[in-house]
């Protein structure tokens, strides 16, 4: 059976539901191995069980109220990019030691990496690459694309998962699809502490008090979720999508400075099915949003885009084995992504094949 190694960023569950999702279904049909972040391991048994895990080291954003503080990430991240070279090394040795032939990141660049020292076939899935296919030109969104390139690493084929302009539509892991749906008359708020206090003291003045709050350990959300009237959360795109497959209404608070949030947020109300607001005016459209809440869903209120509102991971599985089989017959050289900015030279060795993608 062909070893298969999974790796996701430790930045949010996002990263972490997409790959439970895959390896629920990818185990059926190899050996599947998961590099994680140690704070992942729970999460990783809790849904997939008795599933053998690997700990890497992660790139993590910190964040200052409600918006990213970029000097202190660079500083926080500091320790971990000089020993990159050496963790790359370690993780190479034990993707060998398991015998691992293909490698399936998600916004991982150390397993990358990695794998790509053992000339071993790479394909990127993840979400926030979605940031390079828009055309906006400012500060904010070309950050987001350098981020993107660099924390992507090196891969073959690039898969984006998005419920807007994606490659595939939401991955969503078999928890959340075999939940039952109902409307009762409640609201799912799924947010970090620093936005969920200033959330909680909104809808207390907007007297709103039917709502659940999340995350709750004595609770299982997942069954809230199924159940809800609607969702109140950041806008994280693994989380959307979650409610977005199950048919809840969404209203979400976009991370100040985070581009990519920014723009899940502005697509999710021209999708049709929920609204976004700042700071600023969270009252009036918190408001509005609860009020209007059962006429969703509506019909996109943008053409050109191509939006995706089920559970696209049969499809996503189905273009992995493809990547797979055609792994084993032809010979091709990684993309690096940041070629487009610094020359990297050529692994010596490998060369250019057909039937593959960047």
């Amino acid at each position: 059976m062909m070893a298969v190694a999974l790796s996701c960023t430790g930045e949010g569950f996002g990263h972490a539901s997409r790959t439970v999702a895959l390896a629920d279904v990818l185990r059926t049909r190899y050996r599947v191995v998961i590099f994680c972040p140690r704070h992942l391991f729970g999460f990783m048994r809790d849904n997939l069980g008795d599933v053998d895990l690997e700990e890497i080291p992660y790139f993590s954003f910190v964040k200052v109220r409600d918006r990213i503080d970029y000097p202190r990430t660079v500083w926080t991240n500091l320790p971990a990019a000089l020993r990159f070279p050496i963790s790359v090394s370690r993780i190479a040795r034990r993707l060998k030691r398991r015998s691992v032939q293909a490698l399936v990141s998600d916004y991982d660049p150390f397993c990358s990496y990695a794998a790509d020292r053992l000339n071993m076939p790479i394909l990127q899935i993840n979400h926030p690459a979605v940031v390079l296919r828009q055309r906006e030109f400012s500060l904010e969104s070309w950050l987001a694309r350098v981020v993107s390139l660099v924390l992507m690493g090196k891969y073959h084929r690039k898969l984006v998962v998005s419920f807007y302009n994606g490659d595939v539509g939401p991955l969503v892991r078999r928890a959340i699809t075999r939940q039952p749906v109902r409307t009762e008359d409640f609201f799912v708020v799924y947010l970090k502490p620093g936005y969920r206090k200033v959330m909680v003291r909104a809808l207390r003045r907007l007297a709103i008090h039917n709502v659940q709050v999340f995350p709750d350990p004595r609770k299982n959300i997942v069954d809230y979720l199924g159940r809800c009237r609607g969702v109140i959360s950041s806008a994280g795109h693994q989380f959307m999508s979650e409610a977005i497959v199950l048919g809840k209404p969404v209203f979400v608070v976009p991370q100040t400075g985070q581009y990519e949030q920014m723009l899940n947020a502005r697509m999710l109300e021209e999708s049709g099915r929920g609204m976004w607001a700042r700071m600023d005016d969270l009252d009036e459209k918190l408001r509005e949003f609860v009020s209007s809440v059962d006429r969703y869903p509506q019909p996109p209120r943008i053409r050109g885009v191509r939006f995706r509102f089920s559970d696209d991971l049969p499809r996503a599985v189905a273009q992995i084995e493809r990547f797979l089989q055609e792994a084993h017959t032809t010979a091709y050289q990684p993309r690096r992504p940041m070629d487009r900015i610094f020359r990297w030279p050529a692994a010596s060795g490998v060369t250019a094949g057909a039937g593959l993608s960047a």
